[in-house]
Formats: structure tokens, sequence, C-alpha cells
């Protein structure tokens, strides 16, 4: 398949008219002819990659997505269960982090900067990690210059599946968990 790397039709997220299950894709995945094929008969609105994962996801639920290639980073919302999963790919080349702090919900995003500018934490600074950029020149993995922001994942690996985080969320006002009100900036 040949796109425009900016193509909804393609990447663009999907919606599961039943469940209202939500699929976001940051990067590219790789899938074989068969699979791009049985994505075009997934029922609802939404990109082709989005629905072959969630295709994937209603077969083998987060097991059966652990066996997908690329580079990326998927935002799953399964509304049934409450719950956002977070899937960045074997290498973690597609980082994720997330807002830590007074919040209630927590701000998901790609760039920790950004994260910051969003959350009002830009001025919340990680004397460490300044301390080793000063030194070396460098922030080290997982961690980056602001104290609430945090890595979703571990260091990157070889040879293993993708890596998932469960993001649920509890509702205060509810006693109920769920996810959806949750942001994920990029």
């Amino acid at each position: 398949v040949i796109s425009r790397g900016d193509d909804p039709k393609l990447w663009g997220p999907f919606r599961d008219p039943d469940s209202s299950t939500i699929v976001g894709l940051v990067g590219r995945i790789a899938l074989d002819e068969a699979e791009w094929q049985a994505a075009e008969a997934v029922r609802g609105d939404g990109g082709l990659a989005c629905k072959a994962i969630y295709a994937r996801y209603k077969r083998g639920g987060l097991v059966g997505l652990r066996q997908l290639n690329g580079n990326f980073l998927v935002v799953l919302h399964d509304l049934s269960q409450g719950r956002v999963h977070l899937l960045t790919d074997r290498c973690g080349m597609v980082p994720a982090f997330r807002s830590i702090g007074s919040e209630s919900n927590p701000v998901f995003s790609t760039h920790p900067d950004l994260l910051a500018q969003v959350t009002n934490g830009a001025q919340d600074l990680d004397l460490t990690s300044l301390a080793e950029f000063i030194v070396t020149g460098k922030v080290s993995f997982p961690n980056n210059t602001t104290a609430r922001m945090h890595s979703t994942s571990g260091a990157p690996a070889s040879n293993t599946p993708a890596r998932t985080a469960d993001c649920a969320v509890d509702s205060p006002s509810t006693g109920t968990k769920r996810a959806h009100s949750g942001r994920m900036t990029d």
C-alpha cells in the first residue's frame, strides 16, 4: 500500500460503531497484504491501519497486538472495559509520556515538552536530569527535564513483544473506572 503520510483513509483513527472502541495510531505499522485486505471489511469510519489494529484486538485482545511490527504508538480506548491501552513498538521508537501531578485526569503525549506546557509543568524541573545534561550533554531514557513527566514504557529492548501500558482512570465523582477523560496530545 502506498499513500501520503497524512492520508486519513489509511492512517486516520478508527471508531467501532457498535462498541465505541477508539483506535489511534502515531507512527506506522507493517502488515501482511491479507491483513490490509481484511481491514477493508471492518465496518465503521476510519483509517485502514487502525481498522486492522482493531480487528487484531477483537480476535486476540492485547496479546493479539503484541505481534505488531513497525515504529508506532497505538492508543486504544475500550469503552466497554473503561480502559485506555497504550501500545509501543518493540524498540520504543515512538515514546509516550504521561503527566504526574495534581490533575485528576492523566494527560499523554509523544512530546514531553508539549506535555509540560499543556499541564503547566514546564517550570517544574527535574534537577537530576538537568545535572546529567550539564555533565554529559544528554538526558538518559526514560528521563526528561521536567519532574512531572514520566515515560509510560521501560527502556527499549530487542527481541521482545510490543509493550502495553494500562491507563485506567479512577473517576472520583462516580467511583467508576473511566479512561476517556484523559487527553492525548501530539
